[in-house]
């Protein structure tokens, strides 16, 4: 087992409610296993947040350095689309 080091939270008492709900109901045998899970859930999101940034950035710079549609050349074909679509037809 790796080292532990002990840490007093202070929270509200609806915080200490959603930690000891499922301890008591068996999920998790403590509170601090309840706490573990909840920080390892929180730094998978921020590193998914992260990447998810990361491949917005990319994304952003790509789409500003290609090439650039008139709106209205778009909305227009996807009216078309549409209008075939709800024919029953095929789109181009």
């Amino acid at each position: 087992m790796s080292k532990i080091e002990k840490i007093s939270i202070a929270h509200t008492p609806d915080v200490a409610a959603n930690v000891k709900e499922p301890v008591a109901a068996g999920e998790f045998a403590s509170s601090s296993e309840v706490i573990r899970a909840a920080l390892r859930e929180f730094q998978e999101n921020r590193e998914k947040k992260a990447l998810i940034l990361e491949q917005i950035g990319k994304a952003w710079d790509e789409g500003i350095s290609g090439e650039f549609y008139d709106a209205d050349d778009v909305f227009a074909e996807l009216d078309e689309i549409i209008a075939k679509d709800q024919k029953g037809g095929k789109a181009a």
